[in-house]
């Protein structure tokens, strides 16, 4: 009986032995030494004060009036020379088509959707300026402190 334990155990340990050198020769499941994480982009709030300037210096900028319904009064939608107009619906498919080497301006009517669509562009690397209280508080802005857009950008008209 002790004869037939001993040969079972080296059995065993030859088992265990040759499978151990089996693992440590598959390489190919090795980790990579360094892992390239994606860059994310910035939203950045800007005050309408901050947009008017950046018109009036002729900034090159692409901008975006996000609408999901039509406003009660249409005239707080503020034309800006160069600004298009496009459903948030649609957003998410005209954001595959944009740089990330340039940031977009983002301009709904109360900063809300606006806000959302930069979080989501963010993680595609792009960099959003949004205006704080929207197309709005531009309006309330230029009617309070006499704000003035340049009437045509040779720059940003498209």
């Amino acid at each position: 009986m002790a004869k037939i334990t001993g040969v079972i155990s080296i059995l065993l340990a030859l088992v265990l032995i040759s499978s151990c050198g089996k693992i440590e020769k598959h390489e190919e499941f090795q980790l990579p030494e360094k892992f390239e994480h994606h860059k994310l982009g910035k939203i950045v709030s800007i005050t309408p004060r901050a947009l008017v300037d950046s018109l009036k210096a002729e900034v090159n900028i692409d901008i975006y009036f996000i609408r999901e319904a039509i406003p009660d009064n249409p005239a707080h939608i503020v034309s800006i020379p160069g600004m298009k107009e496009i459903q948030l619906s649609e957003m998410f498919y005209v954001a595959e088509t944009l740089s990330t080497e340039r940031p977009i301006y983002l301009i709904c009517l109360w900063g809300d959707d606006s806000r959302r669509i930069a979080g989501r562009l963010a993680i595609d690397g792009i960099t959003s300026y949004c205006l704080d209280g929207g197309s709005y508080r531009l309006w309330k802005e230029m009617q309070a402190n006499g704000l003035e857009l340049p009437k045509s950008n040779s720059k940003t008209d498209r």
